[in-house]
């Protein structure tokens, strides 16, 4: 090998290291935002104070996993999620939607945003008022950034494709995966698709939030498990996710009445593992969740 070859070499092995000073002032200007009270949160803010206060919000390129039983809300709370994006945040968001149709997604947003039913508006005492709310949360949804893809047959290769697509024309804030992963599929099969969307959000450099429904052999062991013990040894979630969250009703609520009208989130982070709990109120009505905490 010649001396031209040797510095080639060398240089292509040099490349595969991690550029340690871009790593560095990263982690400088994190400390900055925290020290000039900027808040706590460092990535892009859900908009539920409890949630933000343990996740700091979801980062960029970390992978979100919303698991629980099917019914119990996981759609609705991440549109919650995705209303906030896009009204509040003013970011980029992308729906990825195996279930739900393109229109069922924007009325349910147009809810959220009215923070009434849909039947008030046309049949309620004042549908004069009604109606102009109506319209106005309409033209929310018309301005925003926010990109629907109902393709029931969508591939973890057409997401990025998208994504990438996305991102260059008006950058990207968050995507949403609803209806991709059952409580029916195997466990490899849910682990490869979990490795490949955790990729995809490296890749783009955005924060994933997918949802999953649970078998009941899962949740009674995640609700078997203390704060400090964390996630099961044996959960194949835990190594490809960043965040994971169960999902399920509560069963008083925090007044010790059974109302089914708050919904409990057992939050655990990759970082440390520990499991951490918060609680929501829910509009059932439009399917709203609210913050229960003052923090």
């Amino acid at each position: 090998m010649n001396e031209f070859e040797l510095k080639a070499n060398s240089e292509t092995q040099c490349k595969e290291f991690l550029d340690t000073q871009k790593m560095i002032d990263t982690v400088l200007d994190d400390f900055k935002r925290i020290s000039n009270d900027e808040g706590y949160i460092t990535g892009l803010s859900t908009g539920y104070y409890d949630l933000d206060y343990r996740t700091r919000g979801f980062q960029k390129g970390q992978l979100t996993l919303l698991s629980g039983r099917k019914g119990v809300g996981k759609t609705n709370f991440a549109l919650n999620i995705v209303h906030h994006t896009i009204k509040k945040e003013k970011e980029t968001v992308a729906i990825f939607s195996l279930e739900l149709s393109g229109d069922q997604i924007a009325r349910r947003l147009m809810v959220l945003d009215m923070n009434q039913p849909i039947e008030k508006v046309f049949y309620g005492p004042d549908k004069d008022s009604a109606k102009e709310s109506l319209e106005k949360s309409a033209n929310l949804l018309k301005e925003s950034l926010m990109y629907i893809d109902e393709d029931q047959d969508i591939t973890t290769k057409k997401i990025l494709d998208k994504c990438l697509v996305l991102k260059e024309k008006s950058g990207l804030g968050l995507v949403m995966i609803d209806g991709m992963l059952t409580s029916t599929d195997s466990k490899d099969y849910t682990h490869a698709v979990l490795k490949k969307l955790k990729d995809i959000a490296q890749q783009i450099d955005c924060p994933i939030l997918v949802t999953s429904d649970i078998s009941s052999e899962e949740e009674n062991a995640w609700n078997n498990c203390s704060e400090t013990d964390g996630i099961p040894d044996w959960d194949y979630y835990n190594r490809v996710t960043d965040v994971k969250m169960l999902m399920q009703k509560a069963s008083l609520n925090s007044h010790g009445e059974d109302d089914g009208n708050e919904v409990e989130i057992v939050v655990s982070t990759h970082r440390d593992g520990k499991l951490g709990k918060i609680r929501l109120s829910v509009y059932t009505e439009i399917m709203k969740f609210k913050n229960l905490s003052n923090r």
